[in-house]
């Protein structure tokens, strides 16, 4: 981790870009697939981004985030 567990958030989480995958190309895509995530700020804005995990979410709705997460990557990294 990047923080000291008292500065850490639970409804809001930071991860490093995959390798091959730009911010854009992940926001837009998620996007078309109806997933809204954030860029990083300063110095990590290019190396980052985020997800918030507000509300009554699902394993449902994680595992149909991840599935879009995954696409993008994969067709990024093609």
């Amino acid at each position: 981790p990047l923080l000291a567990p008292a500065l850490q958030s639970n409804t809001l989480t930071a991860f490093f870009l995959p390798e091959g995958c730009t911010y854009q190309r992940l926001h837009d895509e998620l996007k078309q697939a109806g997933y809204v995530i954030y860029a990083g700020q300063g110095q990590l804005e290019e190396k980052v981004f985020r997800v918030a995990n507000i509300g009554a979410l699902t394993n449902q709705n994680i595992e149909a985030f991840l599935s879009a997460f995954n696409g993008v990557v994969s067709g990024a990294r093609a």
